[in-house]
């Protein structure tokens, strides 16, 4: 299937349904390849943290914990697209690793909201925080995920 809207739609569509029994609670964990870390210790972080989501290679969202008393600004379609561009541009800027070494972490700040992205034993770990969030955030979540 081509990379088009209309593609990216239609797998987006599918994968919706599958997004609410994806949801995590605050005591679970999410384990794979010596990757070991309770999501909710990230949102802990500071109050401006809203969303901490874990996804694969795919896009596909593994783990996911949200501030209680949240309302998420994308739709459940819109955040599956969201994730699985996350991923392709995780993918793309793995071309240059060789030459440059790996991404350890990206920040994308917007008008209304914060990303802090880190790459992590092959998943990529999004923290979505308010815009006004201090960049020093971004060592601290480092120290989490280095922690465990």
């Amino acid at each position: 299937m081509a990379c088009t809207p209309t593609a990216i739609s239609k797998v987006t569509a599918h994968r919706t349904e599958d997004i609410h029994w994806k949801r995590v609670h605050a005591a679970l964990q999410y384990e794979a390849v010596g990757f070991n870390m309770e999501l909710s210790r990230v949102l802990e972080l500071d109050q401006r943290i809203r969303a901490v989501l874990l996804i694969d290679k795919m896009g596909e969202i593994k783990a996911r914990e949200i501030r209680e008393g949240i309302n998420l600004l994308l739709s459940p379609e819109e955040l599956q697209e969201f994730t699985f561009g996350v991923a392709i541009r995780s993918a793309i800027s793995q071309k240059w690793d060789n030459k440059l070494g790996k991404v350890r972490d990206r920040i994308i700040r917007r008008d209304k909201i914060a990303f802090f992205v880190f790459y992590v034993q092959g998943d990529t770990l999004v923290v979505a925080a308010a815009a006004d969030t201090p960049l020093a955030i971004a060592d601290e979540i480092a120290s989490v995920i280095t922690q465990n």
